[in-house]
């Protein structure tokens, strides 16, 4: 690693290079991408000093998609909605935690910044609980359990998440859901 190098990570991999900078000081100007990665996982991997220090000096980026559940779930486990939650986020761990569209720098994501760690969550225009009825044809339907169900799911995140305003400009290409 030189400076001016970024370093990627997606999933699993995002935990091996936190491991990395738990435990070692990378070169100045390194920088690091985690995709599927959240300031949530990363204070668990901190507990067990497995996660990013806090003080690091090198900048990193956390990127997650929204209700993907492999990197985004639920937090709120006192929630009445933790159950409905679950399911979507299961939904979501099968079907959307994919990042090759993922658009880090899109003013519609949820940024929040600790220190030289930034986390952005991009927004999931469609609850991934809904898509089969997306994909048998039944459109409206899905929109109109999606507006009821993103209340009760979101009650079960303890993590800010978008805007009205930032679902709406949500660009396609990257919340699509597969």
């Amino acid at each position: 690693m030189h400076s001016g190098d970024t370093v990627l990570g997606f999933s699993l991999g995002s935990q091996v290079i936190s491991l990395y900078l738990a435990q070692h000081t990378p070169p100045p100007g390194v920088r690091f991408v985690l995709l599927g990665d959240t300031f949530e996982r990363n204070d668990q991997l901190v507990a067990g000093r497995q996660g990013i220090p806090g003080d690091i000096a090198n900048p990193v980026t956390l990127v997650v998609r929204e209700y993907d559940g492999w990197s985004d779930p639920p937090t709120n486990q006192a929630s009445p909605n933790y159950g409905l939650a679950m399911q979507n986020a299961e939904m979501g761990a099968a079907t959307i935690h994919d990042y090759v569209d993922a658009r880090i720098d899109d003013p519609a994501n949820v940024v929040t910044t600790r220190g030289n760690i930034t986390s952005v969550l991009i927004p999931t225009q469609h609850l991934p609980l809904n898509n089969s009825r997306r994909l048998s044809g039944t459109s409206a339907e899905a929109d109109q359990l999606d507006a009821q169900q993103r209340p009760l799911i979101n009650s079960a995140y303890d993590r800010p998440g978008p805007t009205p305003e930032q679902l709406a400009a949500a660009t396609p290409e990257q919340v699509r859901n597969r």
